[in-house]
C-alpha cells in the first residue's frame, strides 16, 4: 500500500486511509456500526459497518444482500424470504449510532435466489423490516461451515467441497448479492409460482399468521385454493 506502507493490500482499500479521512472530515470509526441489544438486559451484538439505518435516512434496497465481515447477525427485511420463522423471545432492537431502533420482530431460516440463479439457504436471521438492505454476517456463515474469500473485486462463499454458495461483486466499497423478487411463501417452500400469487397479498398474509407454524399456513393456501377453483 502506498499510502501506509503495510503489504497485503492496495492504497483504494486501505483501512488506514479511510479511518484518516473519516476522522478529517469529523467522522467517528464506529459512526456506521448498529447493534443489536435486549430492552431488558445491556447486551450489545454489533452488526457491521454497512448502511443500518431506517427508511428516511437512505434509499431501501430490498433485493440487495450484503457480505459483511463486521456483522455479528444476519438481518433481511422481507419476511417473504423466510421458510420458517417463531417471534423472538425478548424484546430486541436494532440501534444505530444516531439513536434509531428498530425491532427484531422474527428469527428463522430464509431461502433466497439470486440473480445469478444461486439458492443461498441461511439459518438464524433476524427479521428487521425497519432496515434499508439486508446483511450477510460473515462470522454466522464461517460458524456453519462455509467459506468465505473475498478478493478485489469479488467475495465468494463455498461449502466445505469447495462447491459455490454464493458470488457478490463489490460496488462502492461494499460486496454485494442481487436476488430475484420473493414470491409468496409457497413459491419458496415449492420453488414454484402459483397462478394468480400476489407478492404483496402474500406478504400481508406473512404478517398476519407470522407467529403460526409454516403447516398451518400450507392448509390456509390450500383452503383458499378450494374456495375460489
Amino acid at each position: 500500500c502506498e499510502y501506509c506502507k503495510k503489504k497485503g493490500h492496495d492504497e483504494d482499500v486501505c483501512r488506514t486511509k479511510e479511518r484518516h479521512e473519516e476522522e478529517d472530515n469529523g467522522v467517528s470509526d464506529r459512526a456506521d456500526y448498529a447493534y443489536t441489544g435486549r430492552e431488558t438486559h445491556g447486551e450489545t451484538i454489533y452488526m457491521g459497518q454497512v448502511m443500518l439505518c431506517t427508511d428516511k435516512e437512505g434509499t431501501r434496497s430490498p433485493l440487495t444482500f450484503i457480505v459483511d465481515s463486521g456483522a455479528t447477525e444476519h438481518i433481511v427485511t422481507d419476511l417473504r424470504w423466510f421458510t420458517e420463522f417463531e417471534p423472538v423471545e425478548e424484546s430486541r432492537v436494532v440501534t444505530t449510532a444516531n439513536g434509531d431502533r428498530m425491532p427484531v420482530l422474527e428469527i428463522g431460516a430464509v431461502k433466497v435466489c439470486t440473480e445469478n440463479g444461486e439458492i443461498i439457504s441461511i439459518n438464524g436471521a433476524t427479521y428487521v423490516p425497519g432496515a434499508v438492505s439486508n446483511l450477510l454476517s460473515v462470522s454466522k456463515m464461517v460458524d456453519e461451515g462455509l467459506k468465505v474469500v473475498f478478493a478485489k473485486d469479488t467475495c465468494r462463499v463455498t461449502r466445505p467441497d469447495r462447491t459455490c454458495v454464493a458470488t457478490a461483486a463489490r460496488e462502492e466499497g461494499q460486496y454485494k448479492i442481487h436476488a430475484r423478487e420473493p414470491l409468496d411463501l409457497d413459491a419458496v417452500l415449492t420453488g414454484s409460482t402459483k397462478p394468480g400469487t400476489n407478492p404483496a397479498a402474500a406478504q400481508d398474509t406473512a404478517e398476519r399468521h407470522r407467529a403460526r407454524p409454516l403447516l398451518d399456513l400450507q392448509e390456509d393456501m390450500f383452503d383458499q385454493q378450494d374456495m375460489h377453483p
